[in-house]
Formats: C-alpha cells, sequence, structure tokens
C-alpha cells in the first residue's frame, strides 16, 4: 500500500512538471513568434528602430510644448508654398495644334504644357473649329502641320482660324516636305515654316517670340 501511494505521488508531480515545462515552451515560443514578426516588420520598412528617435529628441528640451512644434512646420513649409506657386502661376498663352497624327497631338500638348502654355489640339481644321465652340479664349498661336488628311494643309487651316478670330492670329507650319511646291507655297504665306524634324530648343524659342512670352513686361 505504501508504495502504490508512493508511485501516485511520483506520477502526480511528473504530471504537474509536464505542464510547467510545456507552458514554458509554448511561452517561449509566443515570444519568438513576436521577434521574429518585428525583425520583418524592420526588414520590410527599414523604418521599426529610428521611429523611436523623435520621442528621444523631444524629451531633451526643457520645454515640450516648444520642442512639439517644428515637426508640424517643417512638414508644412515645404509642401505649401509649392501648392501656391503651382496655383498661382500665370499661362503663357493659348496654343492650338493641328495634326493629323495623334501621337504627335499628344507630343506636342504634353512639351508645351510643360512650358506653361495652354493648349487645344486637333487633327484637322473642323475639328479645331469644333474644339473651340466651348472655348472663350482667343488663341495666341496657331501651330499646325502642312500636309493634313483630306487634302487639307496647314495653311488653309491657320487663315480659316485667322478669319474666325477677325485676328492675324500668329502661325507656325511644320514640314517634312521636301518638294519645291509645298515649299514654296508654305513661305508665301508668312507663317513662320519650321522642317522636321524640329529641336525642342528651337521651337520653344519660335513660340516664345512669337507669342511675346519671352519678351519683357510693359508697363
Amino acid at each position: 500500500m505504501f508504495v502504490s501511494l508512493f508511485d501516485l505521488f511520483a506520477l502526480v508531480i511528473a504530471v504537474v512538471a509536464f505542464i510547467f515545462a510545456r507552458k514554458a515552451l509554448n511561452q517561449a515560443a509566443e515570444l519568438r513568434a513576436r521577434l521574429d514578426a518585428i525583425e520583418a516588420i524592420e526588414a520590410m520598412t527599414g523604418q521599426a528602430r529610428p521611429v523611436t528617435l523623435p520621442p528621444q529628441q523631444t524629451r531633451a528640451p526643457s520645454s515640450p510644448s516648444v520642442a512639439a512644434e517644428p515637426p508640424a512646420t517643417a512638414e508644412a513649409d515645404p509642401i505649401v508654398p509649392a501648392v501656391e506657386k503651382e496655383i498661382a502661376a500665370p499661362s503663357r498663352g493659348l496654343v492650338l495644334i493641328i495634326d493629323d497624327e495623334i501621337a504627335i497631338q499628344e507630343a506636342m500638348r504634353s512639351l508645351l504644357t510643360s512650358w506653361g502654355y495652354e493648349t487645344i489640339v486637333a487633327g484637322s481644321g473642323d475639328e479645331m473649329m469644333a474644339r473651340l465652340e466651348s472655348c472663350p479664349h482667343r488663341p495666341d498661336l496657331i501651330i499646325s502641320d502642312y500636309r493634313l488628311r483630306d487634302h487639307e494643309n496647314g495653311v488653309e487651316v491657320i487663315q480659316r482660324l485667322q478669319s474666325e478670330y477677325n485676328s492675324d492670329i500668329p502661325g507656325v507650319l511644320i514640314t517634312g516636305d521636301t518638294a519645291p511646291a509645298p515649299l514654296r507655297a508654305a513661305r508665301e504665306s508668312g507663317f513662320l515654316l519650321l522642317h522636321k524634324p524640329v529641336a525642342s530648343s528651337k521651337l520653344r524659342a519660335a513660340i516664345g517670340n512669337l507669342t511675346g512670352a519671352n519678351a519683357p513686361a510693359s508697363v
């Protein structure tokens, strides 16, 4: 009977020891999982450890309220003036672009927009007239490819638009033609003639000269 009680007591102790050991292993595994998760976040962002630096810097000054203000102004200063400048920046003028190739239309639109001009693009004279119906502003310049679809040419389109506004709006013809007849007709029109390929610096200078965008403002 004494042996049986001793064995039972030993069994109870063994069970309790097993339970405590299992609990300790589970806690160690949970702690390891948390550490692995933290290391993974640090590896992906590279920001986990530096994030703790701002609170340490704000504790150093004697006045917490003064130390808390600089981060807010440091974030606002670079952003607000940039937005105000972009909104306040005036347009250099409205330029009409006529070309029967959509890729060239979009390239010209992107280029002139980056230079500060407003643009309206179209593939023909009729298409440009339709788009101008909702435009309240008079164009400052018309740029047209010389040879357009349906036997239309840039000289006709520019003259048509000038008549529509009853104004001698400056015009630029761009051509890749080398035949004598088209070149003679383009020159006789009186519009500035540029030959493809046109360097962007040359185009920008021509646009600036014709729109007065490069000239100093008159008082």
